[in-house]
């Protein structure tokens, strides 16, 4: 019998559970168990669906009211170092809320604390990583699969997995359609992907040829973006403030204060969102394609993109600055809006932008593709559009880690941004990636990914939306099943 350690969650629960029964159907002896985040009207449905799993609500409470222990603290110093506890920290929205400047989010029990204490932050991830530890050692799983990397928990389980020696897994997005992969890293790097181009000896294929045609014919966004734009309009609608605001009063009726609190603090800042985005009313400038300009579209915030992928670049206003201080004195810095942070930035965050010399705020409804076309270079964190400007043979630099690094040509990776102003210097000798390069990447990409639509990852599905995606639920069970070896 194999034991497999999920992270559950509201938007991840219906396709483990497809994952376990469809094991289970091929022979596999599966017990399945984990930890369920969420609502307690969801808990006690994962826990109908997976009866070995505990509510994190319920271990989270007794993490932020554990008192600190500098014994404990330099225990998993030597166990982990400070780097990788650091990350914990600041991969979680609530948790490392202090590193959070640039977008809103609710007020949870968490946040309140380290804003009142912030020794919170260090108290909570000794005392996670001491009850993973724990809790591992009792029921010593086979695997650990966690969905996405974007919280404390998600790391600390990987850590701890790598830590006893437990296989961990998680599903990482090649940006490129609904491919995807499991990867043992959580850095997003796309390690077996890269190894494999690294070896060369390459056969390029009829799949890398047909979606590099289209995309130069007619760029389009990856599966994920998509479906995230689809479910934008229905979140903000006038209907979704309604709901939110019946959740608001709904959350009253909970006896639990701890669950109370995060649901109507949740709902107040739904609320919010939709009717900042109602009257959304910023000025942005006019872009001008003959002009020269540097582009930095701006990343989701909080978002693991920054807070896991790259955590010490994580203040898009210190970096959008530095780049400000550092570009050629005849071009302008083009800083383009997110479409899915519409009235979820702080206030005075545009203000700050539009203050900056040289800089320009542009509205997220402006085509990406026909600005990444004429721009002198683009400038990104982690953003896959670094990636679309490497196939469009515009100039890229890369301040945090990206899996197309493996590339090694097209981009300048500068991490210390004391070396921007010389790494532009520098644009003019980039050597950009030729089609054939291209091409091979995608050859393996394509090889050695599946397809994962996000509405399945993501979605609740009716039976008849799950009748349409039967080979891609047995597409995805087999892959799992090689992570079992």
């Amino acid at each position: 019998m194999k034991k497999i350690f999920f992270q559950l969650a509201p938007a991840f629960l219906q396709l483990p559970y497809l994952l376990v029964e469809n094991l289970k159907n091929k022979g596999n002896s599966i017990e399945a168990i984990g930890i369920i985040t969420g609502k307690s009207s969801f808990v006690k449905k994962g826990q109908n669906l997976f009866p070995n799993s505990k509510s994190f609500n319920d271990i989270e409470k007794a993490l932020i009211t554990a008192n600190y222990d500098l014994k404990k603290v330099n225990r998993y110093r030597e166990i982990f170092g400070d780097e990788v506890l650091n990350k914990i920290i600041i991969a979680d929205r609530h948790v490392g809320s202090s590193y959070v400047n640039g977008g809103t989010q609710p007020n949870s029990i968490i946040e309140k604390k380290v804003l009142n204490n912030n020794l919170t932050p260090i108290i909570y991830v000794v005392e996670l990583l001491d009850f993973l530890i724990k809790e591992f050692t009792r029921i010593r799983p086979d695997l650990v699969f966690s969905y996405a990397v974007a919280s404390s928990l998600s790391v600390a389980l990987a850590e701890v997995s790598n830590y006893m020696g437990i296989k961990f897994i998680t599903l990482t997005h090649t940006r490129v359609e609904d491919k995807t992969i499991f990867e043992k890293d959580y850095n997003g790097l796309l390690a077996p992907i890269s190894e494999l181009y690294s070896k060369g000896n390459i056969s390029i294929s009829s799949d890398a040829k047909f979606y590099l045609e289209s995309f130069l014919e007619n760029p389009t966004l990856p599966n994920y973006e998509i479906f995230n734009l689809k479910n934008l309009k229905k979140n903000h609608s006038y209907l979704a403030l309604l709901k939110n605001i019946l959740k608001f009063f709904a959350g009253f009726v909970l006896k639990d204060n701890y669950l109370r609190s995060n649901f109507k603090d949740s709902s107040i800042n739904k609320i919010k969102i939709i009717l900042r985005i109602k009257f959304f009313n910023v000025s942005f400038s006019k872009i001008n394609l003959t002009e020269k300009y540097i582009y930095f579209p701006l990343h989701v915030d909080p978002e693991a993109s920054t807070m896991v992928l790259s955590p010490y670049h994580t203040d898009q206003l210190s970096i959008i600055e530095s780049i400000s201080k550092s570009i050629p004195f005849d071009s302008f810095l083009y800083v383009k809006e997110h479409i899915h942070m519409m009235g979820r930035r702080p206030n005075g965050f545009y203000k700050k932008i539009k203050s900056l010399p040289k800089v320009k705020l542009i509205s997220p409804f402006e085509d990406n593709f026909s600005i990444i076309k004429s721009a002198n270079v683009v400038i990104t964190i982690t953003g896959t559009t670094g990636w679309e400007a490497m196939i469009l043979k515009t100039p890229v630099i890369f301040i945090g880690n990206s899996p197309f690094i493996t590339l090694k040509k097209g981009f300048i990776h500068c991490q210390d941004l004391s070396k921007l102003t010389y790494s532009f210097s520098q644009i003019d000798k980039i050597d950009l990636c030729s089609k054939d390069e291209i091409l091979k990447y995608l050859s393996v990409l394509f090889k050695n990914s599946f397809s994962l639509p996000s509405q399945l990852l993501w979605g609740e599905l009716s039976l008849e939306e799950l009748d349409k995606y039967k080979e891609e639920i047995n597409i995805f069970s087999n892959e799992f099943i090689k992570q079992l070896d």
